[in-house]
């Protein structure tokens, strides 16, 4: 057994004296779990303990004590001496009201907040209790949850309808209409815009679902003119600024094609941009595709923009953290939609450019990335897609996710779209 703390006392597990007794109900399931997380951290933290008469009492660790005797007595493991902080005590009672404060505790986690800190960290909720706080929500990893659609069925979605799931609410609309924004948003400001635009890629019409040579459902045809493609971009651009906070920021990623190589310069830079360029991050997928007369592309812009230097919202705190982010797509495309970005993408942008609690909106919502990765984060959102059938897509892949993690149904909302008869989920 590995002791991970340092201090300047230790005694023997023998020399020490329980002091609360049966004051406090273990489970031999609780001490299976305090024996694994001796197992996984070392023993992490000191006993505390009062000397009195001779007699070392111990105030603070009982739990640990005993799974400890346990691993000694059942379990044939070796315990060293053990680390112990001496406190002070005039006498029983006062040591009672020590014990006492050890265990109180002075306000309450908040969910949002502590799912935000414990972003990344790798632990067993099972093996923790904190009463308050459904830890499963924290320590899963969002799964690439994949929905395929074995037959042809009619949308369930309905367009200039707005479904509601958990703290996110999707729109099926047309994102160049200001109207879809003020029907979505009502009076709504927002702080974070993360989307990525079709990327224009002249697919024909597909015979069925998730055939090689399209990248969209058959209804969805990335089709347009670079006048057309630019218009729309402009449009959406245009819509979102009158609806921006104070602070904010729009993440916008970029893709050019051997049928459109220019049209999102004229996009970004264009006058009508009501946003200016802040910074730009390089995405390298590790994969790619060649062109003609270009080079093998396996790196995508994202370029983030603000109405201004003083109205950029940014977390960047440390100059270790870079514009080039190494995050592949693969588990991340749907049969039916071939250009999802990656969950591990949102979750990046999402950390960077906005706060606990902030509303964040994807105009080119496709399969609902974005909506899944602020839920986790713990920001509202909003979603607008023109696709009916991508709409179903949305909320079948966002209920997948949310009953994964727990959620009924009636608590994911009225968006809630069951994926059973559909789904083929794929964590990744």
């Amino acid at each position: 057994m590995r002791i991970t703390c340092k201090t300047r006392d230790f005694l023997g597990i023998d020399r020490l004296s329980e002091f609360q007794h049966s004051v406090k109900k273990r489970s031999s399931k609780d001490i299976e779990d305090l024996i694994a997380s001796i197992n996984k951290l070392g023993f992490t933290f000191p006993f505390y303990v009062w000397k009195n008469d001779g007699v070392n009492v111990t105030i603070d660790g009982h739990g640990r004590l005993a799974a400890l005797k346990y691993m000694r007595d059942s379990l044939g493991e070796t315990i060293p001496p053990l680390p112990v902080v001496f406190i002070d005590a005039d006498d029983v009672n006062q040591a009672k009201e020590k014990l006492l404060q050890c265990n109180a505790r002075y306000g309450l986690f908040i969910q949002s907040n502590l799912k935000d800190w414990l972003a990344g960290v790798d632990f067993d909720a099972a093996k923790i209790k904190i009463p308050e706080v459904n830890l499963n929500n924290m320590a899963k990893e969002i799964p690439e949850v994949k929905i395929r659609f074995a037959n042809e069925p009619e949308a369930c979605s309905k367009s200039g309808v707005v479904y509601h799931l958990l703290d996110a609410s999707v729109m099926c609309g047309d994102a160049t209409d200001i109207e879809v924004f003020n029907e979505l948003l009502k009076k709504e400001k927002i702080d974070l815009c993360l989307t990525s635009p079709p990327y224009n890629q002249k697919t024909a019409k597909a015979p069925r679902y998730g055939a090689a040579d399209n990248f969209y459902l058959d209804e969805t045809i990335d089709d347009k003119s670079e006048t057309d493609q630019i218009e729309t971009c402009l449009k959406v651009l245009e819509n979102m600024s009158y609806f921006v906070n104070g602070r904010h920021t729009v993440v916008w990623n970029v893709s050019y094609t051997k049928a459109d190589r220019n049209s999102y310069g004229k996009i970004i830079f264009s006058p009508r941009n009501p946003f200016q360029v802040m910074d730009t991050i390089v995405w390298d997928k590790g994969m790619g595709m060649a062109m003609p007369q270009s080079f093998y592309r396996r790196c995508e812009m994202v370029f983030v923009m603000s109405v201004s230097e003083r109205s950029y919202l940014c977390n960047i705190i440390s100059n270790k953290e870079t514009n080039y982010w190494n995050i592949s797509p693969m588990g991340a495309q749907q049969d039916i939609h071939k250009a999802c970005f990656p969950i591990n993408l949102a979750n990046r942008a999402i950390k960077l450019f906005s706060d606990m609690g902030n509303v964040v909106i994807d105009p080119f919502c496709g399969a609902g990335t974005s909506l899944i990765s602020a839920q986790l984060l713990g920001r509202k959102s909003y979603g607008i897609e023109i696709s009916p059938k991508y709409v179903d897509l949305i909320r079948r892949r966002f209920s997948t996710w949310a009953l994964d993690m727990e959620y009924s149904p009636r608590q994911i909302g009225d968006g809630y779209l069951e994926a059973d008869k559909w789904e083929d989920r794929a964590h990744g």
